[in-house]
């Protein structure tokens, strides 16, 4: 890219110093790198400019706009091509013929249709024969040195391949000379240079020219080569070519030294701004803003070097500068992203200083990126943020100077102080103290800190004890100290704060972050947030990154599950955010915080401007809903397809989308204005004007009709006497020129009678009309003809009259006769239509701009149009246009009209995705990754999924994802997303476990072997089991198990687990018998049958027994059963195993008696 292009080359160097900050700045500043405006402090206002007269449905008012980084007006044309204006040169905005614009880049003019013979040139006026030149070097210098006119002595048969060019320092140019048939005769040119210094003279080629101090500065070469060599100063040179008794002229720029330096460092500081806001792309307008004056506070140093800091360039590329590099070097970053922006300059401090003010929403504010450097780079944000977005008054106090340069009602407020709103210590109200208070505290007590500061920017409204009340409300505050800073408008109030200890005594769980389209905001989305416990949370417990928190809901009335609104993303596009929860006593966990949010942003107009005027002229391509401006004056709405525009300058007009309820405002278009230059070289003779080219026209000062009449050679003959003016015609964006700056007087032409007029109008006008041309005398017939001086083509018939409205093999005349170009051109009868391209051919085969044209020339519509070279897929509608961002059957154009392949594609309108395979057809009843597609392809959402052939199962989430390693209902999904089936599932964070049977769906209240789930599914452990229809009972142990053949408790399970009843129980190890009843409880201190059970449940052995109820005794024996009929030691048990007592006992087998006394023992000796 060339940034020189706008810049004034002819005063751009002649600038010097004066003293800025603690450097220089330039006197011109507004001429620096970058092109940038700057605006002279004089306590005006930044819309204090007048508007622009809008007519039709817009409001009227007149003003005039310029920009000190147009191009100053020159004797030729302006370069500026404005990109698609170019295309509209020979017809008003409402011309059908402006209906598609290309932006195809145009070849050579020179390029003529193929099959016809190539045309010669025109001469409108009577022949002329003094403006040829004798070959002697006397006459030519004389010539050279006091032209009539600088194109008076040219031949139209022949044109120099360039009439302005620059030649940088060491480098070469070589020009050739071509006629109107194409035949380049470069080297039977004898070239000539003229200088102005150190002396006006002419040089023949093979010369080298010095300057004042002897050295060589540039080198003619015999070929007409001219290079540009020493000089330290720009110098402004006359390349001559004489060629057949004619001369032909190019002007040329020779920068010098300097002058390159000034174009070398312009050019780098470009390149780098570009590649700095790379970074910055999809950021809304003020996030833009504070990146670019972010970067330059981390990357630039403040150092004066006296004339090598006032630049972009020292700011962006050396990092070295003052405050005009600051300025300049922000300046052009803004540029660079089309937000409106100007360079102040004032008194600061007791010297002259330069800073920026920048637009936003249509407010301005202060931003000065060197007094947030200034060397406090490792000092609290704070510093970094004093100056980003400030309001006039926001200067007062901070170093005790006003800066008025704003009117206070064109200055802003909702960005005021942004750095510290981002930084999440700004509150505009009450309301937002107690929220910024609470959030930081919230943190602060997170992380369990002893002491904390607490931060809050305040209108000086707010009072420091309102704000201090507020403050003691918090719980865990003991105590606090304060600190006060002032900044104007705002106060920086300082808390240092003690806070009590304290500990987490509550654990949430964020279960489900999730977006949901607003109904309140559909511009951007909503977030879910799921809890899996209620907590009472509002604005001050959450934090977004990434975008501005403006509210929260509960969702259904409860606290498990809260609605997040958003607004002001800090990316204009689909984005990511980050959601952090923070509440004392309080820990959330949040697995994810990152979650992705659509934010919906109108496209970016595609308007332009075409002049009719050297004042007026439309603004084109543009729609209700949208709105302009004139630099600094207020945003006006559109209403209709174009507005006519007057008053105007050149400059530029800003476009946008208006702001709607479903998608936030554009990003601004800059609409170039152009001016062409003024006709400073036209002069008069008695009997003719010279100097005159065919981009202009002409017309009687103060009598006539007035009608502007196009200029069709280089000499106006046959004219009646009286003052005329000539001026440049409209071309594009590039308004008419001024008027001829000299008188143009003619005094020996035809008398002024008003017939005499009249009849030289109606000439004029037919001949344009009829458009016949006359070359030798001769009428050109059957055969085209280009009118070199415009570079356009005709056709003339038979009869000499211009072709209209048709087509010659594949080229088009216009209805004004000229060869189409860079045109599109409609068949009405047969609803086609065609493009020509720079050349005036049908475009085949080809894209132009979002149209496809067929092989025949047609433009394709309701077409699959396939890029062979790329294997891309293309679809054109029934306009013709590329789909975009839409469906055409089961495939997905993107916004750059390619078919989607491999690829994720979601309507953004429903929330849903679809996937696009290989051939760019949608995916259906398969797996995409993690993600399913339905039959109809949308992806699926909170769905189960069957894979039949598998006879797998799966589910995915509210974002299309399988779901892994956790339930969803009564269903578990494994870590491959698989439904669980007959299988056992831990929860390792509660240490329970869960069996899911072969539907998948979790058993519960049965036996899994010897495992019981209970009636949440959970495992039973260390639990009673009781199986009703049996009437038996289990126990698990603690890992769940069935306990067999051992005691639990007072019970015993046997073999099969189940709980013995009305059982023996023997304790092998231990030779022990027990007995359980029919509750299965051990038997104490009871009969058995013939056996005891002892107060331990043991069954007695070898041991004596007491019935206490009966005062009766029993022995059991080593079995432990009841000793019947027999003796043990001197006692007699009896048959029912009751001790004898008081008693004769006979020995059947002796036939021996005994007697027991009261106490069952043997009475002897008595």
């Amino acid at each position: 890219m060339n940034y020189r292009q706008n810049a004034d080359s002819q005063r751009r160097y002649a600038i010097r110093k004066m003293r800025v900050c603690v450097g220089s700045v330039l006197v011109g500043f507004f001429l620096l790198a970058g092109n940038m405006a700057t605006v002279q402090a004089a306590e005006t206002s930044v819309a204090d400019s007048t508007m622009l007269a809008v007519e039709g449905n817009n409001s009227t008012a007149d003003a005039t706009f310029s920009r000190s980084d147009e191009r100053p007006a020159t004797e030729n044309t302006s370069t500026e091509s404005g990109g698609k204006e170019d295309f509209l040169k020979e017809a008003l905005p409402t011309s059908t013929e402006n209906s598609y614009i290309s932006t195809e880049e145009s070849k050579s003019d020179s390029d003529v249709p193929k099959e016809k013979a190539l045309p010669t040139s025109v001469e409108e006026s009577t022949k002329v024969s003094d403006n040829k030149v004798s070959n002697d070097y006397e006459t030519i210098k004389k010539t050279i040195l006091n032209p009539i006119a600088h194109n008076y002595y040219e031949d139209e048969q022949y044109e120099l391949s360039q009439r302005e060019a620059t030649v940088e320092r060491n480098k070469s140019i070589r020009l050739t000379l071509k006629s109107s048939d194409g035949k380049d005769v470069t080297d039977q040119v004898t070239w000539y240079v003229r200088t102005r210094y150190p002396s006006d003279e002419v040089y023949e080629h093979s010369k080298e020219v010095k300057n004042s101090t002897g050295k060589t500065f540039l080198r003619l070469d015999k070929d007409g080569t001219l290079t540009s060599l020493n000089q330290d100063d720009e110098q402004f040179v006359d390349l001559w070519g004489y060629y057949n008794q004619h001369l032909y002229r190019a002007k040329l720029i020779l920068p010098g030294k300097v002058g390159m330096e000034d174009i070398t460092q312009e050019e780098a500081a470009h390149r780098e701004a570009e590649k700095i806001v790379k970074a910055f792309e999809g950021m809304s307008d003020v996030e833009k803003v504070k990146a670019a004056h972010d970067w330059l506070v981390d990357n630039v140093d403040y150092v004066a070097r006296s004339g090598q800091d006032q630049s972009a360039y020292s700011a962006l590329v050396e990092k070295k500068t003052v405050c005009a590099g600051y300025g300049h070097g922000l300046k052009l970053l803004l540029d660079k992203m089309n937000i409106p922006s100007q360079t102040l300059v004032g008194p600061a401090g007791g010297e002259r200083h330069l800073w920026n003010v920048v637009e936003l929403d249509g407010k301005w504010y202060h931003v000065d990126a060197t007094w947030d450097d200034a060397g406090f780079k490792d000092v609290k944000y704070t510093r970094k943020s004093e100056h980003l977005l400030i309001h006039d008054e926001d200067f007062e106090l901070t170093r005790k100077t006003k800066r008025g340069f704003i009117k206070s009602n064109d200055m802003g407020e909702h960005y005021r102080y942004y750095g510290f709103e981002k930084h999440g210590v700004l509150a505009r109200n009450l309301e937002d103290v107690q929220t910024v208070l609470e959030r930081q505290y919230h943190k602060a007590v997170l992380r369990n800190d002893s002491s904390t500061i607490i931060d809050i920017m305040a209108p000086n409204k707010i009072t420091s004890d309102e704000i201090q009340s507020k403050l003691r409300r918090l719980d865990d505050v003991v105590k606090y100290g304060i600190y006060q800073e002032y900044y104007g408008g705002y106060t920086l109030h300082r808390f240092g704060v003690t806070l009590l200890p304290q500990k987490v005594e509550t654990t949430v769980k964020v279960e489900q972050l999730q977006t949901e389209i607003s109904t309140k905001n559909p511009r951007i989305s909503n977030i879910l947030v799921k809890l899996d416990q209620g907590v009472e949370l509002n604005k001050a417990n959450i934090t977004v990154t990434g975008a501005k928190l403006t509210g929260i809901e509960k969702v259904n009335g409860t606290n498990k599950e809260y609605r997040l609104l958003l607004d002001e993303p800090e990316r204009m596009v689909a984005t990511t955010v980050q959601v952090a929860i923070h509440k004392r006593k309080h820990q959330f966990v949040l697995t994810n915080p990152e979650i992705s949010i659509n934010v919906k942003r109108a496209a970016q107009p595609e308007a332009f401007f075409v002049a009719t005027g050297q004042t007026e002229g439309y603004l084109s391509n543009v729609k209700p809903g949208m709105e302009y401006r004139i630099l600094r004056g207020p945003w006006q709405t559109i209403n209709d397809s174009q507005v006519k525009l007057t008053n105007i300058g050149p400059g530029e007009i800003y476009v946008r989308v208006k702001e709607t309820p479903d998608a936030f405002a554009s990003q601004i278009q800059y609409v170039k204005v152009t001016k062409a230059g003024d006709p400073r070289e036209v002069k008069a003779l008695p009997d003719r004007i010279v100097g005159v080219t065919k981009d202009m026209e002409y017309r009687l000062k103060d009598k006539g009709d007035r009608t502007w009449i196009q200029v069709t050679s280089k000499i106006l003959t046959n004219l009646v006497n009286g003052e005329y003016e000539v001026r440049r015609r409209v071309n594009g964006n590039q308004l008419a020129s001024n008027t001829n700056t000299e008188k143009l007087v003619i005094t020996a032409g035809i008398e002024a009678t008003p017939g005499n007029i009249a009849e030289q109008e109606r000439k004029a006008k037919t001949a344009a009309k009829e458009g016949k041309v006359l070359v030798s005398n001769s009428m050109v017939t059957s055969r085209w003809y280009k009118d070199t001086t415009t570079n356009v083509w005709y056709y003339f018939n038979e009869a000499g009259a211009k072709v209209k409205n048709t087509w010659v093999g594949d080229y088009y005349l216009l209805s004004d006769g000229k060869m189409a170009v860079n045109k599109w051109i409609q068949d009405t009868a047969k609803s086609t239509w065609y493009y020509v391209n720079g050349t005036g051919a049908k475009a085949k085969n080809t894209w132009v701009g979002d149209y496809y044209l067929l092989s025949d020339g047609k433009m394709a519509v309701n077409k699959w149009i396939q890029d062979t070279a790329k294997s891309t897929w293309y679809y054109v509608n029934g306009t013709g246009a590329k789909a975009k961002n839409t469906w055409v059957g089961e495939y997905y154009l993107l916004s750059d009209g390619k078919m989607a392949v491999n690829k994720w594609i979601q309507d953004t309108a429903k929330g849903t995705w679809y996937y696009v395979n290989g051939t760019g057809a949608k995916v259906k009843n398969t797996w995409v990754g993690e993600y399913y597609l339905l039959s109809d392809g949308k992806m699926a959402a909170n769905k189960w999924i069957q894979d039949t052939a598998k006879g797998t199962w799966y589910y995915v989430n509210g974002t299309g994802a399988k779901v892994k390693n956790t339930w969803v209902g009564e269903y578990y999904l494994l870590s491959d997303g698989k439904m669980a089936a007959n299988k056992w599932i831990q929860d390792t964070a509660k240490g329970t476990w869960y069996y899911v049977n072969g539907t998948g769906a979790k058993a519960k209240n049965t036996w899994v072997g010897d495992y019981y789930l209970l009636s949440d599914g959970k495992m039973a452990a260390n639990k009673w089991i009781q199986d009703t229809a049996k009437g038996t009972w289990y126990y698990v142990n603690g890992t769940g198990a069935k306990v067999k053949n051992t005691w639990v408790g007072e019970y015993y399970l046997l073999s099969d687990g189940k709980m013995a009843a009305n059982k023996w129980i023997q304790d092998t190890a231990k030779g022990t018998w027990y007995y359980v009843n029919g509750t299965g409880a051990k038997v104490k201190n009871t009969w058995v049958g013939d056996y005891y059970l002892l107060s331990d449940g043991k069954m007695a052995v070898n041991k004596w027994i007491q019935d206490t109820a009966k005062s009766t005794w029993y022995y059991v024996n080593g079995t432990g059963a009841k000793v019947k009929n027999t003796w043990v030691g001197d006692y007699y048990l009896l048959s029912d195993g009751k001790m004898a007592t008081n008693q004769w006992i006979q020995d059947t087998a002796t036939g021996t008696r005994y007697y027991v006394n009261g106490s069952g023992a043997k009475v002897k000796n008595t």
